[in-house]
């Protein structure tokens, strides 16, 4: 389990990375894609109320109005202890 926010930060940024670097052919044209992501932490028993869910909804809208590649995490875990 990933324990804190650097560490989960770090495994998302691996997967955009990896996300972009691919390369899809379409109709003849090679495309590629960019993601944002939000992230919100829960408390193991707040998980099955999906009470995180929002925050993380907030965070990711926050992300794609940042950059088309940018990873917002939501204030609930900004203030967790790294």
């Amino acid at each position: 389990m990933l324990r804190n926010r650097i560490s989960r930060t770090n495994v998302i940024e691996r997967i955009r990375r990896e996300l972009e670097a691919q390369r899809f052919n379409f109709d003849g044209r090679t495309l590629c894609v960019t993601a944002s992501f939000g992230m919100s932490g829960f408390q193991p028993d707040t998980a099955a109320n999906f009470s995180h869910l929002p925050r993380a909804d907030i965070a990711l809208y926050a992300a794609k109005h940042a950059d088309p590649k940018h990873i917002e995490v939501a204030e609930a875990l900004k203030t967790e202890r790294q």
